[in-house]
């Protein structure tokens, strides 16, 4: 199984997504989404994240000409649309380019009654390597508990009583056109650099295909502390490959 981190975004406001299928044009629902298929209403504090692939069908069905089916891959990070007859996807406007860029595709599509995504759709990444460095599993934060002694030498405690949970990685050996937005391949810009600008004290994010037996679909979100973008090279003086780090708060599992 690929690496695949998909981002929580949200649509509406200055984020708006159309496009024309099968010659009836779709509107997405203003609301947050999770890139992919994944649903994450039970999640604090990211309840209400609703899975893009059913919030793309929906709107389709709603437009005309279906019934359409979408879906996402789990190996790929692609979408794939399809409906029994073949049908056109056109995109025009800047709300079209923008659910153009969401799914994955370069262009224009007719004369088939499938399409999968061109490219890796913006609020996914595929991981270059299927693992992560230095991961430590979840652990608490410093600072949780405050004690005085008193002169006779008798302990006091007072404890916080939250659950939460941290944990901590790198992500090694991305390319340079995956990690900086001047130098960013797909074209649609959706790279390291962007994904920290996106999701700082905003949106939550899942990884896939972790390789741990008991990690099915871990949620995150960045802490204070490692909001910033600082990737580090692997090999000094070298920009062939880079190393990105990651301080997140461990949100929950879900399960693909």
């Amino acid at each position: 199984m690929a690496l695949i981190y998909a981002s929580g975004f949200q649509v509406g406001g200055t984020n708006t997504m159309t496009c024309t299928i099968a010659g009836f044009v779709a509107t997405i629902t203003p609301a947050t989404y999770f890139a992919g298929d994944e649903t994450a209403t039970a999640f604090m504090p990211v309840a209400g994240y609703t899975a893009f692939t059913a919030a793309c069908a929906a709107a389709f069905d709603a437009a005309g000409g279906g019934a359409w089916t979408v879906t996402w891959s789990y190996t790929t990070g692609k979408y794939t649309i399809s409906r029994a007859t073949t049908f056109t996807l056109a995109f025009s406007t800047a709300a079209d380019l923008r659910l153009r860029a969401a799914l994955g595709f370069t262009g224009d599509k007719s004369g088939a009654n499938t399409y999968t995504s061109d490219e890796v759709p913006k609020y996914v990444i595929l991981a270059a390597i299927t693992a992560r460095t230095a991961v430590t599993n979840v652990y608490e934060a410093d600072g949780i508990v405050e004690e005085a002694v008193s002169d006779g030498g008798d302990a006091y405690g007072t404890a916080l009583r939250t659950g939460e949970l941290l944990s901590d990685w790198t992500q090694a050996y991305e390319a340079k056109t995956a990690v900086f937005t001047r130098n960013a391949v797909p074209v649609n810009g959706w790279c390291w650099q962007a994904f920290f600008a996106h999701h700082r004290g905003t949106h939550p994010f899942g990884v896939t295909g972790t390789g741990d037996d008991d990690i099915t679909f871990p949620l995150y979100m960045l802490r204070a502390d490692g909001a910033s973008f600082t990737p580090q090279r692997v090999t000094s003086d070298d920009d062939t490959y880079w190393s990105i780090p990651f301080r997140c708060r461990d949100l929950g599992l879900l399960s693909p």
